[in-house]
């Protein structure tokens, strides 16, 4: 594999799980909490024990087991991925070889896999 699509790949991955773990809680559409408030509210409410499972179905392949990185960046020691509400944003959104995860994932999942990043994967 090119190194192009080596970086291509490992920057898709670092997307998705930052997509996953950004996007939880604020389209009112899931039977967690209805609020349309936005992502921060959201965020803090995540179950990381969840995200924990979302995690391994989704990001692992691209982030490493723990978060280390693979072919997508390492969240261990990313800055974006110490904010809740940051990760939130990337798992929606995707970005920079990430993908969006916005209607792959529910807003619960999303929210799970955010607190999961933030509070037990970035140091």
């Amino acid at each position: 594999m090119t190194k192009n699509k080596k970086f291509l790949l490992m920057a898709s991955l670092f997307a998705l799980a930052l997509l996953l773990a950004a996007c939880g809680g604020g389209g009112g559409e899931d039977s967690s909490g209805g609020s349309d408030s936005g992502g921060s509210e959201t965020a803090e409410s995540g179950d990381p024990s969840n995200g924990k499972t979302v995690f391994e179905n989704n990001c692992l392949s691209c982030h490493g087991e723990q978060g280390e990185g693979a072919s997508g960046p390492n969240l261990q020691e990313s800055e974006v991925a110490q904010d809740q509400s940051q990760v939130e944003d990337k798992v929606r959104n995707g970005g920079n070889g990430m993908p969006s995860f916005e209607g792959d994932l529910s807003d619960s999942e999303i929210a799970d896999v955010a607190a999961y990043i933030s509070q037990e994967v970035a140091q």
